[in-house]
C-alpha cells in the first residue's frame, strides 16, 4: 500500500511537473514578442528550472518536515 502511494506521488509530480511546465511555456510565449532576442540556453533553464523550483521544493520542504514523524511511527 504505501509502495502505491509513493507511486502515485511520483506520477502526480510528473504531471504537476508537465502542467507547469507548459504553463512556462504559455506565459513566455504570449510575451514571445518582447524576448524573441533571448538566448536558447535562457529559454532551456527557464523551462526546466522553473517547474523544477515550484514543485520539488514545496514537497522537498514537506518531507523534511514530516522526516522525524515517520521515523517515531515506525519505532
Amino acid at each position: 500500500m504505501f509502495a502505491y502511494v509513493q507511486r502515485r506521488r511520483k506520477v502526480t509530480i510528473i504531471n504537476n511537473f508537465v502542467i507547469q511546465s507548459f504553463i512556462y511555456y504559455k506565459v513566455l510565449y504570449s510575451q514571445y514578442k518582447a524576448v524573441r532576442k533571448m538566448p536558447i540556453a535562457i529559454w532551456i533553464i527557464l523551462f526546466v528550472i522553473g517547474p523544477f523550483l515550484t514543485i520539488f521544493l514545496p514537497t522537498m520542504r514537506k518531507n523534511k518536515e514530516q522526516s522525524p514523524k515517520t521515523q517515531s511511527n515506525n519505532e
